[in-house]
């Protein structure tokens, strides 16, 4: 859900609106506010010239917007439509605003509602800044941003807890926000100690072939410090990769070079620690499974 209509969602969540009472506030907002050719001439996207273009076409053509006429036309390309939208959107009139002036919603009830979604917002925003520091997550647009970080869940982690247990069910991914983990593998020998794969250090994801396959984890990874992690469903991920094709390829891409180069990581690690931990065969078995 946009950030703009997030009171929106919130209403309608809690039985507060109807959907059609929601999507007829969204509707009234879209109505009182900026328009597509105020926008773009402010942001230079267009010329005056170019917007007495768009208005004579747009008397003539009258089943045609003026974002339909200025792309049909090539006045503006798709980047600079997706820059004017996101602009129309931040200024839209509040939601509340119009509600106080109905009687859709109690005074009190609204008041309650706009300080919980306020604070998610923010809480989101800060989420969204922190998946912006690794290069998967970092050229995604301001919108694009939100909608991942609203999907995150926050979990805290305390040193040797185990965030990932071999063996279970591959159904999340995390961001690691703070702190160090390991990854390890259970010995054979129950009475030795894990078999150390690789330290994982914040920014960064882990966990992440499990967007890729549903099969049971094959590594534990085991909080080093006090660690903080963003989880994200793996089903709930892959919707939002499905409604953000834009955003999906350059993330996918990445995570995918990511895997490769943690495997040439790990290969290397445990070739040089081989002769004095595991033998051959252990290793070779290993690497098919390094990943948790």
């Amino acid at each position: 859900m946009r950030k703009s209509f997030y009171l929106e969602k919130y209403l309608m969540d809690n039985d507060i609106l109807t959907k059609d009472q929601a999507l007829n506030l969204m509707v009234e907002r879209i109505k009182k506010g900026p328009i597509f050719e105020e926008v773009a001439l402010k942001m230079n996207f267009i010329d005056q010239h170019s917007l007495l273009q768009i208005l004579k076409l747009k008397y003539h053509f009258k089943g045609l917007s003026a974002e339909e006429i200025a792309l049909h036309n090539k006045m503006i390309d798709k980047e600079q439509m997706a820059k004017i939208r996101d602009e129309i959107l931040e200024h839209l009139p509040r939601a509340e605003t119009i509600l106080e002036k109905s009687s859709n919603v109690d005074k009190n009830v609204l008041e309650e509602a706009v300080k919980k979604t306020d604070g998610r917002i923010d809480e989101i925003d800060k989420r969204g800044a922190d998946l912006k520091r690794i290069k998967t997550f970092s050229k995604l647009s301001q919108r694009d941003l939100f909608d991942l970080a609203d999907l995150a869940v926050c979990k805290s982690f305390g040193k040797g807890e185990k965030i990932i247990e071999d063996g279970g069910q591959a159904d999340h991914f995390y961001f690691l926000t703070k702190g160090d983990v390991k990854v390890t593998k259970p010995n054979e020998d129950h009475e030795k100690p894990d078999i150390f794969i690789t330290t994982i250090s914040s920014p960064e994801i882990f966990g992440e072939s499990s967007i890729f396959e549903e099969e049971k984890r094959k590594a534990h990874v085991v909080a080093e410090n006090d660690v903080e992690v963003y989880q994200f469903d793996r089903m709930d991920f892959l919707a939002f990769l499905n409604s953000h094709l834009e955003a999906s390829l350059p993330i996918l891409l990445d995570i995918v070079q990511r895997l490769l180069k943690r495997i040439g990581d790990t290969n290397r690690e445990l070739a040089f620690e081989r002769k004095d931990f595991v033998d051959q065969s252990s290793v070779d078995d290993l690497l098919e499974q390094l990943l948790p």
